[in-house]
C-alpha cells in the first residue's frame, strides 16, 4: 500500500509539473467556451421569459452544457499528446478535432454507461466496484483509438490488474484537490470576498463567468493526472504484452 502511495505521488508529481507548464494554454482552452457560456445563462435570468419557457430552455441549456463539457474533456485530453511532442496547435483547431471525435465518443460513453448501470443494477455495491474497471474507457479511445466495446475491455484489462493501485491513484488526487478547493475558497474570500450574486447585471457576468472559469481550469488538473496514470498502467502492459495497442 505505501508503494502504491509513493508511486502515485509521483504521478502526481509529473502532472502537477505538466500543469503548470502549460497552464497558460489551458487557461485558453477554458476561456473558449466557459465566458460566452457564463453570459448567456446569466442573460438567461435577465430576458424577461415566463417561468415554463425559461424551464424549457435551461434544460436544452443544460444538455448543451453537457456536451460542452464532453468536447472541452476531448480538447484536452488530445492537447496533451500534442503538447508533450512539441506541437503547437490552436485552440480552435483543438476543438475542431474534438468535435470530430465527439460522435465516436459518445458511442463509447454510452456503452460504459450502460455496463456501469447494468453492474449497479445486479451487485448495487459491488457493482461500483466492477464499474471502475472501465473508468479508463474513454482515455483508451482518445489515446489508443480503442472504439465500442474494445475501449472497455482494454480499461479493463489494464485496471483489473492494478486495482489496489488504481484505488490509491483515486485516492490522492481527491485529497489534493480537495486541499487545493479549501485553500483556494479561503484564499478568495479573505482576498477578495467574491460575493455569487450581485443586483448588478455586469457584476453578476463577471463573477459567474470567473467561478466557472476558474472552475474549469483547476479541474482539468485531474484529467492531466488520469492521462499520465493511464499511461503509466499502459507500459507495464506493454512491457509484458509487447501487442497493446
Amino acid at each position: 500500500m505505501k508503494t502504491y502511495f509513493f508511486l502515485s505521488l509521483k504521478i502526481f508529481k509529473k502532472s502537477f509539473s505538466f500543469y503548470f507548464d502549460h497552464l497558460i494554454f489551458f487557461t485558453k482552452l477554458a476561456t473558449g467556451l466557459c465566458l460566452p457560456w457564463s453570459v448567456i445563462f446569466v442573460l438567461l435570468f435577465f430576458s424577461g421569459l415566463k417561468e415554463e419557457p425559461l424551464l424549457v430552455v435551461l434544460r436544452i441549456f443544460t444538455w448543451v452544457a453537457l456536451i460542452l463539457i464532453f468536447v472541452l474533456y476531448i480538447a484536452v485530453v488530445k492537447s496533451i499528446e500534442r503538447l508533450e511532442q512539441g506541437e503547437k496547435k490552436s485552440v480552435l483547431s483543438c476543438y475542431r478535432e474534438a468535435i470530430k471525435l465527439l460522435p465516436a465518443f459518445l458511442k463509447v460513453l454510452g456503452w460504459l454507461v450502460l455496463k456501469i448501470f447494468l453492474w449497479v443494477l445486479l451487485l448495487l455495491v459491488p457493482g461500483f466496484i466492477f464499474g471502475c474497471f472501465y473508468s479508463f474507457s474513454l482515455l483508451a479511445f482518445l489515446i489508443h483509438q480503442k472504439k465500442g466495446k474494445e475501449a472497455l475491455i482494454h480499461s479493463q484489462s489494464l485496471i483489473k490488474p492494478n486495482l489496489g493501485r488504481f484505488i490509491v491513484a483515486c485516492s490522492v488526487i481527491s485529497i489534493v484537490m480537495q486541499i487545493v478547493w479549501l485553500l483556494i475558497i479561503f484564499w478568495a474570500d479573505r482576498a477578495y470576498g467574491i460575493p455569487l450574486f450581485s443586483k448588478n447585471l455586469l457584476k453578476l457576468i463577471v463573477n459567474i463567468s470567473l467561478i466557472n472559469l476558474f472552475t474549469v481550469i483547476i479541474n482539468i488538473l485531474p484529467v492531466v493526472f488520469s492521462v499520465f496514470l493511464y499511461r503509466a498502467f499502459c507500459q507495464e502492459k506493454e512491457s509484458i504484452n509487447p501487442n497493446l495497442t
